[in-house]
């Protein structure tokens, strides 16, 4: 199950080449072809965009010049599709319409939707979204009903996965703002006996922006109850745990503590060497497509 749209020059001629040149540019994509793949690592989002043509590239022959292109665009001319999976936690939609209207603009593409229930809509953020959450809803009814399927999958609230994925897809952007000073972590999902929960890795109580998780990994090489272990150590604390020690630093933009002082903060450090040696087991980490929204669950459960 998935949500297709399609898409045709109208103004600005996009060719396979131009097509080509415009994905390499942008981060997350791996271009091979006519085939724009996104991931994002840090949020597990994944789509992709598609050029079908029979011109090889650097043949522009079978593409309309620019004087032929019109607001008025034949079927044929919708050579660019664009793909997402249905089943997913409700942020792929946001992250995805971002590419989506980005592309558009860049190329002024006509749309065609074919999950549009009115053909004269104008194709925007929030009617893309619209079609994606409907679509989605439907595909959580469908899978959910199948018992070929697993009836029992991991499941967040709504509102603590879009601030993961929030926190996740602007994390480059805050690290950059803020300079090679201070560490800004990525949230991870883990599995706890069957219950989602949260967690962001501390490496050797450097300067960091900590997000409030419910675990912190703490991963001690320089600070390590065994120094000459080649191995560093990853350690589960639960936040409340280090809270006394955490929480006297500023709280910023109501979402993380910023913890910043000359390294190394010798009182920190003290504290992170007598830490109970608590081993992290990696195989909790979820795929961040893994964990879905509980709303959206219970909601097609009850259908």
């Amino acid at each position: 199950m998935s949500y297709d749209l399609f898409f045709a020059p109208t103004y600005r001629n996009c060719g396979l080449e131009e097509f080509v040149e415009y994905f390499q540019g942008r981060p997350n994509y791996d271009v091979d072809g006519g085939t724009a793949s996104y991931f994002n690592e840090y949020t597990g989002v994944y789509f992709l965009f598609e050029y079908s043509s029979d011109a090889e590239l650097g043949d522009q022959d079978n593409e309309p010049s620019e004087s032929e292109l019109d607001e008025e665009v034949d079927a044929d001319e919708f050579r660019i599709s664009f793909n997402i999976n249905f089943y997913r936690p409700s942020f792929f939609g946001l992250e995805a319409a971002n590419e989506v209207i980005e592309f558009v603009t860049e190329f002024e593409l006509a749309v065609m939707d074919p999950q549009a229930e009115d053909e004269e809509d104008v194709f925007s953020a929030e009617s893309f979204l619209a079609g994606w959450n409907a679509g989605n809803q439907f595909a959580f009814r469908a899978i959910l009903s199948n018992d070929e399927y697993d009836q029992h999958p991991l499941t967040y609230p709504t509102a603590g996965l879009l601030e993961t994925w929030k926190w996740n897809y602007e994390r480059d952007e805050l690290q950059d703002r803020l300079g090679d000073d201070i560490f800004v972590p990525r949230i991870y999902f883990m599995n706890l006996d069957g219950k989602i929960v949260t967690a962001s890795l501390w490496p050797d109580a450097i300067p960091i922006c900590l997000p409030k998780v419910d675990y912190i990994l703490v991963l001690r090489k320089e600070l390590s109850s065994e120094p000459d272990a080649e191995e560093p150590q990853i350690l589960r604390i639960a936040w409340k745990d280090l809270a006394q020690h955490i929480e006297r630093y500023n709280w910023e933009e109501d979402f993380y503590y910023r913890l910043e002082f000359e390294y190394p903060d010798e009182s920190l450090c003290a504290v992170i060497r007598k830490l109970p040696l608590q081993l992290h087991d990696p195989e909790l980490i979820q795929a961040y497509d893994n964990v879905l929204d509980a709303e959206l669950v219970k909601m097609a459960r009850a259908e």
